[in-house]
């Protein structure tokens, strides 16, 4: 099943399919770990860096510090899905 990416920013959409799904679990959640959107898009760890990596490219996606583990990161959106 592919996800419905209307409203997905146009450098996103020439995105990856696991990109795609990525941004759409952060404009969800609003903010998760790479632990989270492994566990949560069924996808590796080598995955979820390369996803991360291309939707930073695409400048759709923010690294900030995890609140809780300074160890850690957590991802953001830089901007929300627009909903029509």
């Amino acid at each position: 099943m592919t996800p419905n990416t209307r409203g997905v920013p146009v450098d996103v959409q020439e995105c990856s399919p696991s990109a795609k799904l990525v941004y759409l679990l952060l404009d969800r959640e609003d903010a998760l770990a790479q632990q989270q959107i492994r566990s949560l898009a069924g996808i590796s760890e080598d995955t979820t860096r390369r996803v991360l990596e291309e939707l930073e490219a695409a400048d759709a996606v923010l690294e900030r510090p995890h609140p809780g583990d300074g160890r850690c990161k957590k991802y953001v959106l830089t901007r929300k899905l627009e909903v029509a």
